[in-house]
């Protein structure tokens, strides 16, 4: 038996085995074992990742320390990423690292030092997917 493209069309968009209302759960559904307690989906963790450990040598000094509206900039930014359910939010540091960890005091933030910070953007994206737990 010859089976062409209009054939399959006509059999449906839900392919060969229609889904019924007498059917418990869908046919893609997950099996689980049996007795087992059905498992509830999870929402995967997604961490951030702030690059703070530049030289500002454009600037001259550390932008991400310079206040807008009372706060700096850097806050703002954590403030941002903590609210949007990243977790866990890593902050590269490396020039002016005091300075910016206390700019964060009190956050619950992850601290990754790039010691290399002067050896360009690539180092602290390094550390900072290095951080990821």
């Amino acid at each position: 038996m010859k089976v062409g493209r209009e054939d399959i069309m006509r059999m449906g968009v839900g392919g060969l085995l229609s889904e019924t209302t007498e059917r418990s759960q869908p046919r893609n559904a997950k099996t689980e074992k049996r007795g087992a307690v059905p498992s509830t989906p999870r929402a995967p963790k997604i961490a951030g990742i702030i690059l703070a450990a530049g030289l500002s040598s454009r600037m001259g000094s550390n932008k991400l320390l310079a206040e807008i509206e009372g706060m700096p900039l850097l806050r703002k930014t954590v403030d941002a990423a903590m609210a949007s359910d990243l977790e866990p939010v890593i902050i590269v540091i490396g020039h002016d690292a005091k300075n910016v960890q206390n700019a964060l005091a009190g956050i619950d933030v992850i601290f990754a030092h790039n010691a290399q910070y002067s050896e360009g953007l690539s180092t602290s994206l390094r550390t900072g997917i290095a951080a990821v737990p």
